[in-house]
């Protein structure tokens, strides 16, 4: 109640409703999460370890040829000014720059969350790179 998450909840809720069932059932585990307290002490700690995290991150320079995908997002939030869409853009080509052995695609009809709005892709992407290192045939 304190952090108004009920507005939040609601507008989810009817967005939601254009997905699949099953993503339909995920978002509402999801909900279900929002209630615990334990969540937004997880999520809290998170968002202190990002500094660190891209600290880390930005300490590598190459994967060698390291099979890599990178996904990005086809469709630009409307809040989101086109200059920085495109800055998010060219971040992402700059990260297929770590592996001689890189592609990336952009999930032309999903925003942020390719996972809920193209799973299909983030499925193609790991069993592609799990037949890159020869762990599946």
């Amino acid at each position: 109640g304190q952090l108004q998450l009920f507005p939040f909840l609601r507008d989810i809720k009817q967005k939601i409703q254009a997905y699949r069932l099953d993503i339909s059932s995920f978002v509402e585990t999801f909900q279900s999460f929002c209630y615990c307290p334990e969540y937004w002490m997880t999520a809290s700690n998170e968002l202190r370890q990002i500094p660190k995290s891209l600290e880390t991150v930005g300490a590598y320079k190459s994967l060698g040829n390291l099979p890599l995908i990178v996904l990005s997002q086809g469709c630009k939030n409307p809040k989101m000014s086109d200059e920085r869409f495109k800055k998010w853009e060219s971040l992402q080509l700059d990260l297929t720059q770590l592996s001689t052995n890189s592609q990336r695609i952009v999930a032309q009809n999903s925003g942020h969350l390719i996972p809920i709005e193209q799973p299909e892709l983030i499925i193609a992407a790991v069993k592609k790179l799990l037949k890159d290192i020869d762990i599946v045939q």
